[in-house]
């Protein structure tokens, strides 16, 4: 198995700086495998604040989730919000620990615990529960919205 450093050379010489590499149609973005990790596909800032997801990204995360099954989609969320939910549910973390019913994922050992996410009205945001850039990755999925036909 080859180094990311010959993967990275093989790469270079195969695709000069610039160049675009597709498969069966696909934009096949310039990104590093390591063994199992998944794929992370990082929005520009530029999507993020207008709520736009480029053609070439919403590409890339289509090649790859057909690829994998799954992809990494990062800077969709405004970091603030991710901390304040990170902060929330630390907190709600110490509450879990001292209920009875503790469910921990992939066995007890990995000390991961099941946790739904807060409920509270401040965490309902349209940028974790329906988030523009993750909904236009569904609608490529699932196809349009069905289209009802009504008989007279």
């Amino acid at each position: 198995m080859g180094s990311v450093t010959d993967a990275t050379a093989d790469h270079d010489a195969q695709h000069p700086s610039g160049s675009r590499r597709y498969v069966d149609g696909g934009l096949v973005p310039d990104v590093e495998q390591y063994g199992d990790n998944p794929v992370v596909i990082k929005l520009s800032d530029e999507e993020l604040h207008s709520g736009q997801t480029r053609p070439e990204t919403l590409q890339q995360l289509l090649t790859y989730f057909h690829r994998d099954g799954f992809v990494v989609l990062e800077n969709a969320i405004p970091l603030d919000l991710v901390d304040k939910l990170y902060d929330q549910m630390v907190r709600e973390t110490e509450i879990y620990q001292s209920k009875s019913f503790l469910q921990y994922n992939q066995g007890r050992a990995t000390k991961n615990i099941s946790q739904v996410p807060p409920l509270n009205k401040e965490f309902f945001l349209r940028e974790f529960y329906a988030n523009v850039h993750m909904m236009r990755v569904l609608e490529n999925l699932l196809g349009p919205p069905g289209i009802e036909v009504h008989q007279q």
